[in-house]
């Protein structure tokens, strides 16, 4: 809700707040997928002489798997859950790909970019061992993120201790893959790590939702 001006200089509750004109409608989703074809009147999935499901593009209304993406990246029910990772986070942009196109090594050089702007480094005055990130740490440094969200502990930094030093969150397979330096190396890719290029200026906040 907006603040008026007076009560922000009465009540001294910090920074004005605006309203914006424009109003947001989502559109009713309609779409065209591909669908397991059916028995016009069983509705029962057809197969073909292989025994495959026969697939053909339907008109739908609600969310359905991407097949176009599934079958671009060959994923299927037994794929491995670091094949979905790298469907979703690939390493390195494809030369076909789209330049906008999502990839660790945009992260990565966003994270190395903004650790140079904050003076880090042997002749910086912050974190002084710092070194430049490579794509594959930057990817193993995001997975700790994904190995807490499935075996949560109290702090991420616990899962580089080995399962001698905490039986409860150490993991041996993070430990020996990071080493004892592993919680120093962490805390540089948590102040350094960016999701956009650090040199894009900030949106002004009175034209954008931003």
């Amino acid at each position: 809700p907006t603040v008026p001006k007076a009560e922000v200089d009465v009540n001294n509750v910090g920074p004005r707040k605006y309203n914006y004109t424009e109003r947001f409608v989502r559109k009713k989703f309609d779409n065209e997928a591909l669908l397991p074809k059916c028995h016009y009147r069983s509705k029962k999935i057809l197969y073909d002489h292989h025994g495959h499901v026969i697939y053909e593009r339907q008109p739908t209304k609600e969310m359905v798997p991407n097949l176009d993406f599934v079958n671009k990246h060959k994923l299927h029910w037994r794929s491995h859950p670091a094949d979905w990772f790298n469907a979703f986070f690939p390493m390195n942009r494809k030369r076909q790909d789209n330049p906008n196109t999502f990839c660790i090594a945009d992260l990565t050089s966003w994270l190395n970019l903004k650790a140079i702007l904050s003076n880090a480094g042997p002749l910086g005055s912050s974190y002084p061992s710092f070194t430049p990130f490579s794509i594959r740490e930057t990817m193993q440094h995001i997975g700790i993120y994904i190995l807490n969200g499935l075996a949560p502990s109290p702090q991420v930094e616990m899962k580089f201790s080995s399962m001698q030093q905490d039986p409860i969150n150490g993991n041996d397979f993070v430990h020996n893959i990071f080493g004892s330096a592993g919680v120093h190396c962490h805390k540089e890719f948590k102040c350094f790590f960016a999701c956009q290029d650090p040199c894009l200026h900030n949106p002004c906040h009175k034209n954008t939702l931003l």
